[in-house]
């Protein structure tokens, strides 16, 4: 299967941090999902022209101005909150159920099993994500997918984001 993003890059490497959007300013652009072109200055409500998904990146893991990147802005989400899942351009969306939900991540659990590395697209009425898959596990009769966000658009904004290290 081809995925839009190898076109200028190779997959991201989480084990380095690596990005391949370093230093790409035109390719920031690019929508992830159908490999489309965006516009020459992608903005926090930046979406695709062609299928409708966000432009803007997601924020870092590591860096300072994580609390001025939204952090406070976003919406919180219980275990559970519904939402939908998209596997490529064009395909149905699917129900899924939220289970974890951070600046640079994400957890669901799926019916389906979704490839590691593959491009997926999450939404509810206050997110709308672009995420690299990680994990896919197998937990009862349901999935539970990892993924890491490359491109975000928040719809509402209201709540807290909290970071927690043990």
């Amino acid at each position: 299967m081809h995925h839009p993003q190898f076109a200028f890059g190779p997959p991201l490497n989480w084990a380095q941090g690596g990005s391949v959007w370093a230093g790409a300013s035109r390719a920031m652009a690019l929508c992830l999902m159908c490999g489309s072109g965006g516009p020459p200055q992608v903005l926090p409500s930046s979406v695709c022209s062609s299928c409708g998904s966000p432009l803007a990146s997601a924020p870092e893991a590591h860096g300072a101005d994580l609390e001025r990147q939204g952090r406070r802005g976003a919406l919180r989400r219980s275990r559970n909150h519904l939402a939908t899942l998209q596997l490529g351009w064009p395909s149905s969306s699917m129900p899924v159920r939220w289970r974890d939900l951070s600046l640079t991540g994400l957890s669901i659990l799926t019916e389906r099993m979704v490839d590691i590395e593959q491009i997926i697209r999450v939404s509810d009425a206050a997110i709308d994500t672009l995420a690299q898959v990680v994990e896919c596990r197998h937990q009862g009769r349901l999935y539970t997918v990892h993924a890491r966000m490359l491109r975000i658009r928040h719809i509402q904004a209201s709540g807290v984001f909290v970071s927690i290290k043990a």
